[in-house]
């Protein structure tokens, strides 16, 4: 049952990768022209997975390691009656296979760790945190990417005075 679960996952996350390299062929040449006249010299910015092939057991990596660190974060806030947060395996993998891609490249096996660690932490916290904080939307909480929760908490700081929020 465990091989062919493994299996299953190997063989949907190569389907998602070719789809995401796919589009990613068609649609930068498309927008080149626009993009070249609107702001020359631009650059185009591409999704996570464009990085996974350069080092495809960092990501492995960067995703169970941060996947252990949210499962801890789980249990602590549990156990302490903090919050309860939902695991976001879309968000441990990507940004946290990502993460652990640079991490690897700069610092081998110990970054590729760390960054999926920064990652596993930030969205544990980040979905704790942020989630009581939402008035609309509450589901960004825990479909967010990492980077999403401090944009979220920027918003709120500067638009909070216009609502009426804090």
């Amino acid at each position: 049952m465990g091989v062919h679960k493994g299996i299953y996952f190997a063989i949907t996350i190569v389907v998602l990768l070719t789809g995401v390299r796919m589009f990613i062929a068609e649609i930068v040449p498309a927008f080149r022209g626009i993009a070249q006249k609107v702001i020359p010299g631009a650059r185009p910015a591409l999704d996570c997975p464009v990085v996974f092939p350069r080092a495809p057991t960092a990501v492995i990596i960067g995703f169970v390691s941060g996947l252990v660190v949210f499962l801890i974060f789980m249990g602590i806030f549990i156990a302490t009656g903090f919050a309860v947060i939902v695991l976001p395996m879309i968000m441990l993998f990507f940004p946290g296979g990502a993460a652990a891609v640079f991490g690897n490249a700069s610092g081998g096996w110990k970054g590729a760790v760390l960054g999926g660690v920064i990652n596993g932490a930030v969205l544990a916290i980040g979905q704790a945190v942020t989630l009581p904080a939402l008035t609309y939307g509450p589901e960004l909480a825990t479909l967010a990417d990492p980077d999403w929760y401090i944009i979220i908490w920027l918003l709120k700081a500067l638009l909070g005075p216009f609502l009426g929020g804090s």
